[in-house]
């Protein structure tokens, strides 16, 4: 059994201790008459996938900007309700016209910041 093949059939990551898990476990299947799927069994409760410091780091800046952009969305759904109050004044057609722009604009921004906010989480690392 190679470390590449314990990696695959396992799923977890290149690090030190789980090198260490594999070597265990491939003494454990060369002296027995184990299968090498019941190894990796053996092995995916044994090997850690836990975050480096660096991906703790990462994910923690990719929620202050998914934070940030909220924020601004939330900003931005304001001006949309205080455009709405004054659609419902009685303005000349032309404020009203602007107003119906200003609502659609800011629409059509918080969806582009949901993108970004959807492409920042797939950014994001898992375990």
């Amino acid at each position: 059994m190679l470390y590449a093949e314990f990696i695959a059939g396992t799923g977890c990551k290149a690090t030190e201790h789980n090198y260490k898990v594999y070597k265990d476990l491939e003494i454990m299947y060369m002296n027995s008459d184990i299968s090498k799927e019941q190894i990796y069994e053996y092995g995916k409760k044994l090997v850690d996938n836990s975050l480096t410091a660096e991906q703790i780091a990462l994910n923690a800046e990719i929620d202050k900007q998914i934070s940030e952009y909220k924020e601004y969305i939330e900003g931005i759904l304001i001006d949309i309700g205080r455009y709405e109050a004054n659609l419902a004044l009685e303005y000349e057609a032309k404020w009203k016209r602007w107003y119906k722009e200003r609502i659609k604009d800011a629409r059509k921004e918080i969806k582009e910041v949901k993108i970004k906010i959807r492409n920042l989480k797939a950014c994001k690392y898992t375990t």
